[in-house]
């Protein structure tokens, strides 16, 4: 949660230079988890931050293609936060357009559209889209297509498979230290240029790299390549938000970069262990199929 503030916080302000290409501190998060592990709880008091600090950056879900574009046209600093995260995958199973929509944006890159009444064509530049979305695991089910086209490896997931213990009475409130968050977030407005890594963390990066490309050369799955191909570039936007969150300032520490490996290694091993639960209660599902069939022809089974 905290990381999603702050980077729609800082938004386009802050930047990283990669080559040609930019680098802006983004993140597409979800939360997969049953019902009760209070995934609810986190995502209002995120959402309540965000309306204090930066209330025009909220947007809806449940959108179109078409309206997606049209918004971000008007505004195109945009924070999306909901924990009914289903929507969102359904749209993204039955729309190409949303699917492709979202891999640009999660890269900061142009969207647009053509309305077929009057021909005229909407574009919306100079994007921004940070995403935090809570899902039950039934409900996190990307298509093969997307799984296998760079979107699913995009998300970082945090993914909790059964609840540890039960809060039975109201949560406390500190109001005097949720004003003190406020504030801290407020400096952050300010803040603006291009961050860069500090010499001290050059060694450390480049360990990160050699180590991610060793792992692709294990030939892993697609599903898990699309992860770990794009893992260095988040541990970058991580990193840059650590910073921010430490002292607000530009050049990134051995401190920021080893914490933000950290983390994106733990929503890796979320990835993994969620997918590799997916392709069982998938397999699950085909061999239960089977046995009713099976059940049901007096044991024969067709070609079919």
């Amino acid at each position: 949660g905290a990381l999603t503030l702050v980077s729609a916080v800082v938004n386009r302000h802050i930047y990283y230079r990669w080559g040609s290409h930019t680098i802006y501190p983004n993140l597409f998060q979800v939360c997969i988890g049953p019902s009760g592990v209070r995934k609810s709880d986190l995502l209002v008091r995120v959402r309540d931050f965000l309306n204090v600090l930066v209330p025009d950056m909220a947007m809806a879900d449940g959108t179109s293609y078409e309206r997606l574009v049209e918004i971000l046209a008007e505004q195109a600093w945009r924070a999306v936060v909901h924990s009914e995260g289903k929507t969102l995958v359904d749209q993204l199973n039955s729309s190409p357009s949303m699917a492709t929509a979202m891999i640009r944006l999660h890269d900061c890159e142009p969207i647009s559209t053509d309305f077929k009444g009057d021909g005229g064509k909407i574009e919306a530049r100079d994007t921004f889209l940070t995403m935090l979305i809570g899902i039950i695991p039934s409900g996190w089910r990307l298509n093969a297509g997307n799984q296998v086209n760079g979107l699913m490896g995009r998300f970082t997931v945090l993914y909790a498979d059964r609840t540890d213990h039960d809060i039975l009475t109201p949560p406390t409130e500190f109001p005097e230290e949720r004003s003190a968050l406020l504030d801290g977030f407020r400096q952050l407005l300010q803040v603006r240029g291009e961050m860069r890594l500090d010499p001290r963390s050059e060694p450390i990066w480049l360990t990160i790299q050699q180590d991610n490309r060793r792992r692709l050369r294990e030939n892993p799955s697609e599903q898990i390549a699309s992860s770990l191909t794009r893992m260095p570039h988040t541990i970058l936007r991580v990193a840059m938000l650590y910073q921010l969150a430490i002292d607000g300032k530009l050049a990134i520490t051995p401190t920021a970069l080893e914490l933000a490996n950290q983390y994106v290694e733990f929503c890796h091993r979320c990835y993994c262990r969620f997918y590799g639960q997916m392709r069982h209660d998938k397999g699950a599902r085909l061999a239960d199929r089977i046995i009713r069939h099976l059940h049901r022809s007096g044991g024969r089974l067709p070609h079919s």
